[in-house]
């Protein structure tokens, strides 16, 4: 097994292990009766971040992790919401809204909205 599928099976059991802990704290608050949360982010939405978040990290140095960019646009493919979707809609305004408080510091996310 080569060091970039390694790489590979490793993010992918962190996009699971994201969603999980998220999961986890939304019961844990419910059973304590503190707060009523209601999870608002969907599994495909959490793989999508992270996805998209590992890409530009990865980018950076894009001829060392080849293989391991072509999966995660793989990946990002799989779980992009559709055009004319709410669901892009918001995740759109997001990134605008998140590159604007921000001030454009990370150029790798700067183009998140366009590459949706």
């Amino acid at each position: 097994m080569t060091d970039q599928v390694k790489m590979a099976e490793i993010v992918d059991s962190i996009i699971a292990l994201g969603y999980v802990m998220l999961q986890r704290r939304r019961r844990s608050k419910a059973s304590q009766n503190v707060e009523r949360v209601r999870s608002v982010i969907s599994r495909r939405q959490i793989a999508w971040l992270a996805c998209k978040a590992f890409d530009d990290v990865f980018r950076q140095r894009q001829t060392q992790h080849r293989p391991l960019l072509t999966w995660l646009k793989r990946s990002l493919a799989a779980v992009r919401p559709p055009k004319n979707s709410a669901e892009r809609s918001l995740i759109e305004n997001a990134a605008v809204t998140w590159r604007a408080g921000h001030g454009g510091e990370n150029g790798g996310v700067e183009a998140a909205g366009a590459q949706l």
